[in-house]
């Protein structure tokens, strides 16, 4: 799919703007695979903005995750960039070709890796974003249908049937790993929820020099344990480069975060089980997209975690002896 200058002027003339050129120059940070096709156009102010093109299975969860970010922007949530209205609550363009969003673009900083896991600025810039949404939250009292229903409980033993049936010998790769997580299923019965990004790591974020400008792709957005978004953040760390989990990107973030007070100490003491259980949906991730590479890496990385389970829980706890 190519986006013409014809239909282009015609969505932005719905939100009031006159369309001037495609910029291909500007990066596009975030997942190309969110959409069929993005772009960032300007208007004859000069004005900047990402264009969406969406795939139509997905215009009802996109309405959704829209609604969300807007509720959370008039709760004062900085860092976040709320898809424009063309009409009051009306924010996806149907044409006959197809349906669009718009949102302004932001312009940043290229993420340097793997540097940043030794820049403790930029741990503390996402533990102090997790603030800040918990709060935006809190005040929004957004309702239940601006989340989802996704779950860990089920999602994990849906996923071993699945390797299951189809590579047996994956799954026997995993056993380590796959042991201890089943062992942990029951816990998440009764851990506090919240809302959460749903797939917070530094690459979904717009970066300024020395500060968060955005985060973005809210596609998995919604309730959760409230220490999902800590989990994955830490896990993809871990992930890029295992012994960062103790470095100093994590630290930082982990400090700032339970310095905060905002998390109940049962999630807490359940981070580390978390983490794990988080990196199934990656695996899970890379069995969709069949990423031969990508699986055989996770699997090393899911029984590395469970090999290491004790000392990084120790880790975990030495954190929470910081007044």
């Amino acid at each position: 799919m190519t986006l013409k200058n014809q239909t282009i002027e015609i969505i932005l003339k719905a939100y009031e703007l006159q369309f001037f050129r495609i910029r291909p120059d500007l990066p596009l940070e975030g997942s190309p695979e969110r959409s069929l096709e993005r772009m960032a156009v300007e208007d004859d102010q000069g004005g900047l903005f990402l264009l969406e093109a969406l795939k139509p299975e997905t215009v009802n969860r996109k309405q959704t995750i829209a609604a969300a970010i807007e509720a959370l922007s008039r709760a004062d949530l900085g860092g976040i960039a709320p898809y424009l209205s063309y009409e009051p609550g009306r924010r996806i363009i149907s044409l006959e070709d197809g349906y669009y969003q718009l949102s302004p673009y932001i312009e940043g900083s290229p993420l340097p890796r793997p540097e940043y896991l030794d820049q403790a600025w930029r741990g503390r810039a996402m533990a102090d974003f997790l603030v800040m949404l918990r709060q935006a939250w809190t005040k929004a009292e957004m309702p239940p249908e601006e989340s989802d229903d996704f779950s860990l409980q089920d999602f994990v033993p849906d996923l071993v049937r699945k390797i299951s049936a189809r590579d047996p010998r994956l799954l026997k790769r995993i056993s380590p790993a796959l042991s201890l997580a089943e062992s942990f299923l029951p816990v998440f019965k009764d851990l506090p929820l919240g809302f959460c990004h749903g797939d917070f790591h530094p690459v979904n974020v717009i970066w300024g020099e020395k500060s968060i400008r955005a985060v973005i792709d809210w596609e998995f957005c919604g309730m959760r344990p409230e220490l999902y978004d800590a989990a994955l953040m830490i896990g993809c760390a871990g992930f890029e480069y295992p012994p960062a989990i103790s470095g100093d990107y994590v630290g930082a973030f982990l400090i700032e975060l339970w310095k905060s007070g905002i998390y109940e100490r049962e999630s807490w003491e359940k981070l580390f089980p978390l983490m794990l259980l988080v990196r199934f949906a990656w695996l899970s991730e890379w069995l969709r997209g069949q990423e031969d590479a990508m699986i055989s890496l996770e699997t090393d990385y899911l029984n590395f975690l469970a090999k290491h389970a004790q000392d990084i829980t120790a880790l975990f706890a030495g954190i929470r002896s910081i007044s």
